[in-house]
């Protein structure tokens, strides 16, 4: 790829090499990088987090470069999903309640 190519990952973290990121910015061979999913994010974005230490060292790293922009993976989050995600909660709760349904995973 050309040097000063720009990146934009907002599908999944794992498609990603983080390191390979890391180096490729010291490197200038990456000009721009966007994310909002990044590799081992699992158990930081969607949670309150102001208190806590990050452990994720690749995710500090990244962040603290001018030309890396990360926010959280949002797209999940329209007014259609989250409707189906309370729907379902509910339905689940009704289920439990009403009909003594146990969902498969309890």
């Amino acid at each position: 790829m050309k040097d000063g190519v720009i990146l934009i990952n907002c599908v999944r973290g794992g498609l990603m090499d983080t390191d390979a990121l890391i180096a490729g910015i010291e490197q200038k061979k990456i000009g721009s990088l966007g994310l909002d999913c990044l590799e081992h994010e699992e158990g930081i974005y969607h949670l309150d987090r102001r208190d806590d230490i990050i452990s994720n060292r690749s995710m500090a790293y990244l962040r603290q470069f001018p030309n890396v922009i990360m926010t959280q993976h949002m797209a999940f989050y329209t007014d259609a999903a989250v409707a189906s995600m309370v729907r379902c909660g509910i339905e689940g709760i009704y289920s439990v309640i009403m009909k003594g349904d146990y969902p498969a995973l309890l």
